[in-house]
């Protein structure tokens, strides 16, 4: 292994920086962090057959893998790099070729290169040729939080000799399934907080509004919120504040992408913009390929300042490798609600890739109060059950800003503490409201008092504590705020046992 001496990403101090071998004898340039998230992956694989490599978005996962796959095949070895979407075919592929890592296809449209060693795949194609396909030595899966599903996990089994990698930055599912029957070990790679704090990603200044966007009788299905409930509900309350405008006032300019619920939703948002003298286009799964990858090239070079999404420019997309030329998504606007922490920091990781001035982020659902921030400190396990699964379907509700209680919406006034909510204007289809700049020191602040006060209500355990710990928080009704908790309990109690009841039979 050599070691020099490089800058690092902003110019700063000079770092050691390791290299390793490529096919030929040229050489493939890794920073030190992730020479040593490949030597413990190595490790890993020394005591298991599989391993996941957690990292976030930015840190370079696909120049590890290009590493790995370029070591191995030195060896001899044959190596399968599956890719989730077809559309991200082309991107591992410009990667693997910047490293000087020759490469076949497994991919509808794609040249067959049988020989070589190093095969990039498209999952579904790799599925339908399973039993045609020599066995691989090594299996690296990018994006394997989806892993669980049943294509991914008829690859799995159809090599049980190969040694199986996965890459992820969120290694947990939508569904709340565990990926510990796929993996046996996790290798945790440098936190975001770090890689800012470093340069290697970019540091970022997020305006959401004050609260969440209500999403009364929005339905949960699969670990987030309801598509089709969903749209109805932005197409008919909009967003807070006006799109346009905020983007105007915090990134006027800047190389942008944003995100829709649907078809109809993001091309509204396109509309806005170009009706404000913005050049702005949308893009989805159906937008043929040229005209796609057009777009996108025309955002990267300035013939677009917005380019619109629906489903397309999450997980794995990186702007460089498909539009051809070097550069960073400046902005991204989140316009689609998301029940998924997994989802909502991929999208705004599109915006942390290292650059001179700090990314914005316009949240305009009030996802950051759902998820929290994207250099918080996150644990991640391969075991399920993370985060509690949230009921399939929930009637309207609203939930008191005093002391967090939950009831029903025609309610002028918390049936619990008493708390009298302000009357507000009838809701109409424009919503008017100003995004804010978030101060990250208050907005966690505030997440822990919450959090704290959440760990205290459930130690509480007798109506007797109950009522004493409303007391020290001055609510107007103690004694209402205990039975209430304790209706609560019971009601989710029935609940769960009902459940498991449908389960067993």
């Amino acid at each position: 292994m050599l070691g020099i001496h490089d800058r690092g990403p902003r110019g700063g101090s000079r770092v050691t920086t390791h290299l390793n071998q490529r096919p030929g004898g040229t050489l493939v340039q890794l920073r030190p962090y992730q020479e040593d998230a490949i030597d413990r992956t190595r490790a890993a694989l020394g005591r298991v057959r599989s391993a996941l490599l957690q990292a976030p978005t930015g840190a370079g996962k696909t120049a590890m893998a290009a590493a790995m796959s370029g070591t191995a095949s030195n060896r001899s070895k044959r190596i399968y790099f599956v890719c989730h979407r077809a559309e991200l075919v082309l991107q591992t592929s410009h990667a693997f070729t910047n490293e000087g890592i020759p490469h076949g296809f497994i991919a509808r449209g794609w040249p067959k290169r049988p020989k070589l060693g190093v095969q990039i795949c498209s999952i579904q194609t790799l599925g339908r040729r399973l039993a045609r396909l020599p066995a691989p030595d090594l299996v690296i899966l990018d994006e394997c939080h989806h892993a669980a599903a049943r294509t991914w996990s008829q690859v799995l089994e159809a090599w049980p000799n190969a040694y199986i990698v996965g890459l992820s930055a969120t290694p947990e599912r939508l569904d709340g399934k565990g990926l510990g029957d796929h993996f046996q070990e996790l290798v945790l790679g440098p936190s975001v907080a770090w890689l800012m704090e470093h340069g290697y990603l970019s540091r970022y200044r997020l305006f959401a509004p004050p609260t969440a966007l209500d999403l009364k009788g929005v339905r949960r299905r699969g670990g987030d919120f309801h598509k089709g409930d969903l749209d109805v509900a932005v197409n008919r309350r909009e967003l807070v504040g006006d799109i346009v405008e905020h983007w105007k006032r915090h990134a006027n300019g800047m190389r942008t992408l944003a995100r829709g619920v649907s078809r109809e939703h993001s091309e509204k948002i396109v509309a806005a913009f170009l009706s404000a003298g913005i050049p702005a286009a949308h893009i989805d799964g159906t937008t043929p390929s040229a005209e796609r990858a057009a777009k996108l090239r025309a955002l990267a070079v300035g013939g677009l300042q917005v380019v619109s999404n629906v489903e397309l420019l999450g997980e794995g997309f990186d702007l460089s490798a498909n539009a051809g030329v070097d550069c960073t998504v400046e902005c991204v606007i989140e316009a689609r609600p998301t029940d998924s922490l997994s989802m909502w920091l991929q999208w705004v990781g599109r915006a942390l890739r290292p650059k001179p001035e700090p990314a914005i982020i316009l949240d305009h659902v009030g996802n950051a109060m759902r998820h929290g921030l994207p250099d918080d400190e996150r644990e991640w396990k391969l075991t399920a059950g993370r985060r509690s699964k949230k009921s399939e379907k929930s009637a309207p509700v609203r939930q008191c800003p005093k002391c967090y209680a939950v009831h029903g919406i025609v309610a002028p006034a918390c049936t619990v503490c008493g708390h009298v909510y302000p009357i507000q204007a009838r809701e109409v289809k424009e919503v008017e409201g100003t995004l804010e700049e978030v101060d990250k020191a208050a907005f966690r602040e505030e997440q822990a008092k919450k959090a704290k006060q959440k760990a205290e209500t459930r130690g509480a355990k007798t109506r007797d504590e109950l009522i004493a710990l409303g007391k020290r928080r001055d609510y107007d009704h103690p004694e209402a705020w205990a039975d209430h908790i304790l209706r609560e309990r019971n009601e989710w109690r029935e609940q769960w046992k009902r459940r498991r009841g449908r389960g067993a039979a």
